[in-house]
C-alpha cells in the first residue's frame, strides 16, 4: 500500500492500520502503533505477521534536456536551479537533480545569451519528474574568448571553494566549479558590490539607490526599496536576515528582515562611505572619504565616529574579530586595529608607492596571515602586497602580467583567494596572496585584428606573438604556436588554409595550411613596424604589406617572398585594401605643406609602384584607423581628429560613393575615436571604438545607434554577415554578433 501526505509518501507491507496526526502542527506519520516525524525507513509490528518497514519520503528528483528554442539544439552549461539543487547541463543538454523537496518548486534555467527560463515545476517523494526547457536568444554581443569577460569586474566573492559570483557594471557572473567555467546569469542587473550568505541568498548594490536580491543562486533578481537615491557602494551580510549598505551620501541602509524593509542612518552627513563590514548582527564598522571610520554596537541603530590617524580614503575595511581589523585605501594607507577600532595604527607598506590605490584587504583567523590588493594610480597597473607577521613586513606579490588594475578581492581561507579588476580581470590565488594567476578561460593578452573568410573560419592576431584561431563561428578559439614574441597588428585572408600576418617589429608570416605551420616570410626587425597587410580581393598571390611610416611592400607569390620597399606619401598607415592586383588605397595621415597633420587617403593604379594622394579627403589635425571597402567605389573610413581651438579629440567618419572622387564627412556618434568600422551592404554597417561602445546603423550611416557593451577599449572589426559580426579588444576580448556561442 502507498499513501500521500503533504510531506512524504509512506511504502508499507501488511500494515493494521494508518492514520495522520498533526499535534503542534509537525508533520506525524502513523502507521499501526508507530509515528514517525522524520524521513528514514522503519520496521514495524504489522499485527501479527512479518514485521513491516516504512519509508517516509519527502524529496524527489527533477531530471530533463535544456536546448536552444529556435534550432532545438542542445545547450551545454546551462545553470539549473530547483528548490535549492543547483547542477549544470552536460554537453548533450542533459541534467539531473536529485534530493529535490517536495511541493511545488520553482525552476529557473540561465545560460550566457538567453532569456531567463523560470516556471514551477510539481515534485513528487521518491519519485523523477521530467521538465524539458526551449531557452529563447537575446540578440547582442557576446564574449567568445578570454571568459568570463572583457569587462571591468567591481566585485567577487565565493561562499565556498566551488561556488562564486562576479559583478560587472550590467552583469552577474555564477560558477559551479572554482571558476572553471562561468555563466553569466544577469545582463539586467550590475552595479558596485555583491555578497552572498549561502550558495543561494545574495545581494547587489548599483547606484542611484538601486537595490537587488536573490534567492536562487542569481538565477533570478528582485529589486528592494532602498530607502535612498544615492550611489550605493558596497554591501555586507551575515546571514539571510541582515544585511547593510554604504552610501555615497554617509549614510548606511539596514535590514534586519531579509530587505522586505531598508532604513537609513547617517553616519557623516555628505561623506562617501565605500566599505562596510560586520562580525556579527550587532558589531560593525564602516570606512570611507577623509580616513573615515565608525562603529556600530547595536546593528547599525546608532553610530559612533572614530578618531583616524589618515585623512587619506578609505575604500575596504575587514575584521577578524571584534577586536581586530583592518581599513585600507589611497597612498598605500593600511591602518590596523587590535581594539575594536578605539584606536587606529598606520602600517607602513614597504616598497609601495604614494601612488598606489588599495581597496581590497583580507586577513585569515589569528590576525597574521593577510594582504592587500589595488592598483597604482598612475600606471594602472595591478598591486598586491603579502604578510605573514600582522603586518610587520609586506612581500610584493607575483601577479599575471596581463592583469589590469584591481577593484576588489575576497579570501576564503588563509591559502585561497580571488582578485577582480578592470577589462575583465580575474585572478586566483592559491598560496594566501603571493602569487595571482589569471583565472580567465583562453588567451588574453590584447588583440589587435581580426578577419574571417567565412561565418566559420577565422583568425585573430595580438600582443606577444599571439595567434587565435577557430574553424566554428568562434565557438572555440585555439592558439597557434608562432616562432615570435612580437606583437601582431594585422592579419589578412584568401581562404580558410592561406593567411598573412604583420607585427609591429617588422616581421612577416604567412601560412598555408590553416595555421598549423607558420613560416617567417621577411624579417627587417628593428627598422620597421607594420601597421596593416592585405591580398587582392581577385588575386590570392598579390599581397601588400603596410609600415607605420607608409612604406609598402609587395609579394607576387602569395606572401612568401616580398620586394623593394617603396613610399606612399603617407607619413603613417592605418590600413590598406586592394581590390586588384593594381588597384589599392591606404589610410592613415600625412604633413602637408604648412606642416600640419591632415588625415587622408592614398591611392595607386598599378600595384604599389607610384601612389596619388587625396585632393578631396583632407581632414586637419586628423587621422584615419579604420576602413570598410564594398566594391571599388563604396568606401568608408573612420579615425579621430581635434577640431580648431579644441582641447580633445572626437571621432571622424568620411564615406566615398565614386571610389575617392568625392566624399562626405561627419563626426559621427559622438565619441573620442573610432578604430574601425565594417559594413555587410550599402545599408547595415558597425564602428568600433576607443570608449568601448558599438555603433551600428541601419540606414547606411544616416544615423547610429549606440550599444554599450561595457568594454573599454575595441579595435577591429571583421563583418561578414549582419548574422555574424566579430569586434575584438583588450586582454583577448573577442565579441560576437548577434548569438552567443
Amino acid at each position: 500500500h502507498t499513501i500521500s501526505m503533504n510531506h512524504g509518501a509512506l511504502r508499507v507491507g501488511p500494515i493494521a492500520a494508518v492514520s495522520t496526526a498533526s499535534g503542534d502542527g509537525s508533520p506525524l506519520y502513523s502507521v499501526g502503533r508507530l509515528t514517525f516525524s522524520t524521513p528514514g525507513t522503519y520496521t514495524y509490528d504489522a499485527g501479527g505477521g512479518a514485521p513491516g518497514t516504512v519509508t517516509v519520503y519527502d524529496t524527489g528528483s527533477v531530471t530533463g534536456l535544456v536546448t536552444r528554442q529556435d534550432t532545438g539544439q542542445p545547450l551545454a552549461g546551462a545553470d539549473v536551479f530547483v528548490g535549492g539543487q543547483e547542477t549544470v547541463t552536460d554537453s548533450t543538454g542533459s541534467f539531473t537533480l536529485s534530493g529535490v523537496p517536495m511541493g511545488s518548486q520553482e525552476m529557473a534555467v540561465t545560460r550566457n545569451g538567453y532569456a531567463t527560463f523560470v516556471e514551477n515545476e510539481v515534485v513528487t517523494g521518491n519519485a523523477t519528474t521530467t521538465a524539458n526547457v526551449a531557452m529563447a536568444v537575446v540578440p547582442g554581443w557576446y564574449q567568445q574568448n578570454a571568459l568570463p569577460t572583457g569587462k571591468d569586474v567591481n566585485a567577487v566573492d565565493f561562499v565556498d571553494v566551488n561556488h562564486g559570483w562576479l559583478l560587472t557594471p550590467n552583469s552577474v557572473f555564477h560558477t559551479l566549479d572554482g571558476g572553471a567555467h562561468w555563466i553569466r546569469q544577469s545582463a539586467a542587473v550590475g552595479g558596485n558590490s555583491l555578497t552572498f550568505v549561502n550558495r543561494t541568498t545574495g545581494w547587489v548594490v548599483s547606484n542611484s539607490g538601486n537595490l537587488f536580491k536573490t534567492t536562487d543562486a542569481g538565477a533570478t533578481w528582485q529589486a528592494q526599496s532602498s530607502v535612498s537615491t544615492a550611489n550605493l557602494t558596497h554591501v555586507c551580510a551575515i546571514d539571510t536576515l541582515h544585511a547593510w549598505v554604504t552610501c555615497s551620501d554617509g549614510t548606511v541602509l539596514t535590514t534586519v528582515d531579509g530587505g522586505s524593509t531598508w532604513t537609513a542612518k547617517t553616519v557623516v552627513a555628505n561623506t562617501s562611505l565605500w566599505s562596510v563590514y560586520f562580525t556579527n548582527n550587532q558589531d560593525g564598522w564602516v570606512a570611507g572619504n577623509r580616513g573615515t571610520l565608525a562603529h556600530s554596537t547595536d546593528g547599525g541603530s546608532t553610530w559612533t565616529t572614530l578618531s583616524s590617524p589618515t585623512t587619506q580614503s578609505l575604500w575596504s575595511i575587514d575584521f577578524v574579530t571584534p577586536d581586530q581589523g583592518w581599513a585600507v585605501g589611497a597612498s598605500a594607507t593600511v591602518l590596523k586595529t587590535v581594539d575594536g577600532g578605539a584606536t587606529w595604527t598606520s602600517v607602513p607598506v614597504t616598497g609601495a608607492a604614494s601612488s598606489v590605490v588599495l581597496d581590497g584587504v583580507w586577513f585569515s583567523t589569528g590576525d597574521t596571515n593577510g594582504w592587500v590588493t589595488g592598483y597604482d594610480g598612475i600606471s594602472g597597473n595591478p598591486v598586491s602586497y603579502d604578510t605573514n607577521d600582522g603586518g610587520a613586513s609586506w612581500t610584493p606579490a607575483t601577479i599575471d602580467p596581463t592583469a589590469y588594475g584591481l577593484n576588489a578581492a575576497t579570501g576564503l581561507s588563509s591559502s585561497m583567494a580571488w582578485a577582480v579588476g578592470n577589462s575583465g580581470t580575474v585572478l586566483e590565488s592559491v598560496d594566501g596572496g603571493a602569487t595571482w594567476d589569471d583565472a580567465s578561460a583562453g588567451d588574453t593578452q590584447t588583440l589587435n585584428c581580426v578577419q574571417f573568410v567565412d561565418a566559420n573560419n577565422g583568425w585573430a592576431v595580438g600582443q606577444a606573438g599571439t595567434i587565435l584561431h577557430t574553424q566554428d563561428g568562434g565557438t572555440t578559439w585555439t592558439a597557434q604556436q608562432v616562432g615570435t614574441a612580437q606583437n601582431f597588428r594585422a592579419i589578412s585572408l584568401t581562404s580558410a588554409l592561406h593567411a598573412c600576418a604583420v607585427t609591429d617589429g617588422g616581421q612577416i608570416w604567412y601560412t598555408t595550411d590553416g595555421g598549423n605551420t607558420w613560416n617567417l616570410a621577411y624579417d627587417n626587425s628593428g627598422a620597421s613596424s607594420f601597421a596593416s597587410v592585405s591580398f587582392a580581393d581577385n588575386d590570392s598571390n598579390s599581397a601588400f604589406a603596410l609600415d607605420t611610416q607608409g612604406n609598402v611592400i609587395t609579394s607576387t607569390d602569395g606572401g612568401v617572398t616580398w620586394g623593394a620597399s617603396v613610399w606612399t606619401g603617407m607619413y603613417f598607415c592605418g590600413q590598406s585594401h586592394f581590390f586588384t592586383s593594381q588597384q589599392g588605397v591606404a589610410i592613415g595621415w600625412t604633413i602637408d605643406s604648412q606642416y600640419n597633420q591632415q588625415g587622408t587617403v592614398v591611392a595607386t593604379p598599378d600595384g604599389g609602384v607610384t601612389w596619388n594622394l587625396s585632393s578631396s579627403l583632407q581632414v586637419l589635425n586628423g587621422a584615419f584607423f579604420g576602413g570598410s571597402f564594398l566594391g571599388s567605389t563604396d568606401w568608408w573610413l573612420c579615425g579621430q581628429q581635434t577640431p580648431a581651438g579644441a582641447s580633445s579629440s572626437v571621432g571622424v567618419l568620411a564615406h566615398t560613393t565614386d571610389g575617392g572622387s568625392t566624399w562626405s564627412q561627419s563626426t559621427g556618434p559622438p565619441d573620442s575615436a573610432f578604430n574601425d568600422v565594417g559594413f555587410v551592404d550599402a545599408t547595415d554597417g558597425w564602428l568600433s571604438s576607443a570608449s568601448g561602445t558599438i555603433y551600428r546603423t541601419y540606414d547606411g550611416g544616416t544615423t547610429w545607434n549606440a550599444e554599450d557593451t561595457g568594454y573599454s577599449y575595441l579595435s577591429r572589426i571583421s563583418a561578414v554577415s549582419v548574422q555574424n559580426i566579430w569586434v575584438v579588444g583588450l586582454r583577448g576580448t573577442i565579441l560576437h554578433y548577434p548569438s552567443p556561442p
